[in-house]
């Protein structure tokens, strides 16, 4: 009975995370359509930029904090580390106003400094909150989570396009949303989960979250790169029209974040058992492929709906096209990391993250000069499917269903044939490979049910290998 609940909380808070995360995200990514159309394009640029500046800055620099938060709550369901944790978090700050400022420098992107110093604020507010809401997450609370994150873009989404209709300076559009982040860190530090006041970390497990740490850092440093390379190689318009593609690609991976983030305390408790987590691992990546394969190729096929919204999103059209290819093998390589790291095997993840950066730069320089950001998204591509392959090999030597994961592959090499195709001839030679994506997906969804139910979460099964 106790798995039961587990399985059941599991779904139903990881459900309540994404309504809440998905509607606070649509709002504010169709903000981001209107400002595209509305503002003026050096002024939105600005605002893109800095707004990626925020997401890039405030993910590799975690630090680890979250996943360490998620970790020890979700083992212990108690919150006694959780000050020396979100003080971790205080001192880091220096450093991320120093990453803020060099990354715009980077890329090129001229700010006034009030533009700068909000953005520096903006970023500290959203790593702040993180480590408050990995906590509440851990402890079975999504629904706080989900109301702020519903709030908080309504506010953002609101004041931003009152501001762009105001014809709002670039500082003033990143004041409207920087300023209800900070808010929302402030009252989560004063009335958050923390049990006791924040207190010097002396006691925190300092060598995992180093381990943490480095995971994150290369894992979200290889997923974020192409944008910082397009911006220095190309400029920032180029940029800017690259992070407009990837920006709806995010808006489809962060229907698997909620899932992931509620997974790994969860995952993190099960994996202290003698029974491991192999069912609900063949489980998973069985079926998150699956599920991926059946939002791609309806998002692929309404995308050029984009471009009469905006001309910016024609730009951006080819782009987002290629980068949908990369959804299936992304769900796949993400639950099987946040499953090993649950159990402790963090070698292999840090691995393939170190390996995944001097790739994706390589190819970017070498590619992205000649070819534009098509060769970026092209590259991420290869990436994740380099990722997603050296995962299954390790998966398939664990006894995981071969067939599944071939399925998986054949379902992707269409979606990727249909994009090459839809770029190059129109999307109407794309229909027959994107159908043949959903046909594998079909068939593998139906060898899954034929394979028996998802197994409950605490079956008895042979520890993991």
């Amino acid at each position: 009975m106790a798995e039961d609940r587990l399985a059941r909380g599991l779904l139903r808070g990881g459900f309540t995370l994404l309504v809440g995360r998905q509607t606070g995200a649509l709002l504010f990514t169709g903000s981001l359509v209107l400002l595209a159309r509305f503002a003026d394009r050096s002024v939105f640029d600005a605002f893109v930029w800095a707004y990626t500046t925020e997401l890039l800055v405030s993910s590799i620099l975690n630090l680890g904090l979250e996943r360490l938060t998620a970790n020890r709550v979700g083992i212990t369901r108690a919150t006694t580390e959780l000050p020396g944790i979100l003080a971790v978090r205080l001192l880091s700050l220096p450093l991320t106003a120093v990453a803020v400022a060099g990354l715009l420098a980077f890329v090129q992107v001229e700010l006034p400094i009030a533009a700068v110093a909000l953005t520096v604020l903006w970023t500290a507010a959203v790593q702040v909150q993180g480590v408050q809401l990995a906590a509440l997450r851990s402890m079975g609370h999504p629904m706080t989570e989900a109301t702020l994150a519903i709030g908080l873009r309504v506010v953002q989404a609101a004041t931003l396009l009152i501001a762009a209709a105001g014809s709002g300076s670039a500082t003033v559009l990143i004041a409207v949303v920087a300023l209800p982040e900070v808010l929302v860190a402030l009252g989560l530090v004063l009335w958050g989960p923390a049990s006791k006041p924040i207190a010097w970390p002396s006691a925190l497990p300092m060598r995992l979250l180093g381990t943490y740490t480095l995971i994150e850092v290369l894992g979200f440093a290889y997923l974020r790169v192409d944008a910082l390379v397009i911006g220095r190689l190309l400029g920032a318009g180029p940029g800017a029209t690259y992070v407009l593609g990837y920006r709806i690609l995010d808006g489809l991976t962060a229907v698997l974040t909620p899932f992931l983030l509620y997974l790994f305390p969860a995952a993190s408790r099960m994996a202290q058992r003698t029974d491991g987590l192999r069912a609900l691992r063949r489980s998973l990546l069985g079926w998150a492929p699956v599920v991926a394969i059946a939002i791609t190729v309806p998002v692929f096929l309404v995308s050029g709906v984009l471009s009469l919204i905006a001309e910016r999103f024609a730009e951006a059209g080819p782009v987002l096209l290629v980068l949908l290819v990369t959804l299936p093998l992304y769900a796949f390589s993400a639950i099987e990391l946040h499953l090993r790291s649950a159990e402790g095997r963090n070698r292999l993840p840090i691995a393939i993250g170190g390996g995944l950066i001097a790739v994706n730069i390589g190819l970017n320089v070498l590619f992205v000069p000649r070819w534009g950001i098509v060769a970026a998204a092209w590259t991420l591509v290869a990436c994740e499917l380099l990722q997603a392959t050296v995962l299954a090999v390790s998966a398939i030597r664990s006894r995981a269903d071969q067939g599944t994961l071939v399925r998986g592959i054949t379902a992707v090499a269409f979606v990727a044939l249909a994009a090459g195709t839809a770029n190059r001839a129109g999307m109407a030679l794309a229909l027959p490979p994107l159908l043949a994506a959903l046909g594998v997906g079909g068939w593998s969804a139906l060898r899954l049910r034929r394979g028996g139910p998802i197994p409950r979460i605490g079956e008895q099964h042979a520890a993991t290998p």
